[in-house]
């Protein structure tokens, strides 16, 4: 579902799948991720992202790790998470041997019930937390059968910063995705549905999906860049068609160039969005083609 790595602040945007055909499983950035190498309006939109996943949630998942015991942001967490009157499950992870199970009690005094002990790394109590998550969310109501068969999926693609969230943002007429000037904001496939209405009444069904921006191969210098890139690759590959997202400030560069033969090989319809138009109007105006010629 999400990339998994254990440099903070990886989650940024809100990932989403479908569980089953019965859920819909939201996994969101880290609450207070005041580190280093997230810049200070990455983790505020990030935040507000959660903060639209508690208000949009049946149930939520608190998710403490056993091993670092009750924090000051955990307590903080619990508080606000109890003035919502949601479904709350408090989930210890890290819990990773049985014997590790009673570290998890101190977290009953948070005020959200009894600790579910889990091991997300080796697969522990993931049963019990599924009976839980059913048991709370009930019966599934009649006619709310999953549509997403009959959705026309769209990938939004490019190199880093230029802009593909942006857009999102404007199609979905939201800010579902997190924007910012800061190169590589961006990590995973984000996936939503856009529903659009024809002006003669008819209704298209999209799921539209941001990727994180590509870089050429050779420039790739991180486990987490990499993940990107393959989960990139994966949303391509359920593409049926493909927004290649093109800087007008740098015209066509080679990298743009690959990735318009990537989408090709790969049998996807191809769109060439050419963003930051406001930005190169008067060149525009003197020469129509300049900076494209190289696009065939």
């Amino acid at each position: 579902m999400s990339i998994v790595h254990d440099m903070p602040g990886v989650t940024r945007d809100l990932i989403s799948t479908e569980v089953r055909d019965d859920y819909v499983l939201l996994d969101t950035g880290g609450i207070g991720m005041e580190i280093e190498m997230t810049s200070k309006k990455i983790s505020v939109a990030a935040e507000e992202q959660v903060e639209f996943a508690i208000q949009a949630a049946s149930v939520i998942l608190f998710v403490v790790d056993v091993r670092e015991g009750i924090t000051n942001l955990d307590e903080i967490v619990a508080q606000k998470l109890r003035r919502y009157g949601k479904h709350v499950l408090l989930v210890t992870n890290k819990v990773d041997l049985e014997e590790n199970e009673d570290l998890a009690d101190e977290f009953i005094r948070l005020g959200l019930g009894q600790p579910l002990c889990v091991s997300a790394e080796h697969g522990r109590g993931i049963t019990d937390l599924e009976a839980a998550i059913d048991e709370k969310l009930g019966p599934k109501p009649e006619g709310s059968e999953a549509d997403q068969t009959d959705r026309i999926q769209i990938s939004l693609l490019g190199r880093p910063n230029v802009g593909k969230s942006s857009i999102g943002n404007r199609l979905l007429k939201s800010t579902r995705l997190i924007v910012s000037d800061v190169p590589g904001t961006t990590r995973d496939s984000v996936e939503l549905d856009l529903d659009y209405q024809h002006k003669d009444g008819e209704l298209f069904k999209f799921r539209l999906a941001d990727t994180a921006g590509l870089r050429m191969k050779r420039k790739v210098d991180s486990p987490v860049e990499y993940f990107s890139t393959v989960r990139t690759q994966a949303a391509l590959d359920r593409s049926d068609v493909a927004f290649l997202v093109i800087d007008a400030v740098d015209g066509v560069t080679k990298q743009d160039q690959a990735l318009a033969g990537d989408i090709l090989d790969a049998g996807r319809a191809l769109i060439i969005v050419v963003n930051k138009w406001d930005l190169i109007i008067d060149r525009w105006t003197h020469d129509p083609i300049d900076g494209f010629k190289n696009l065939k």
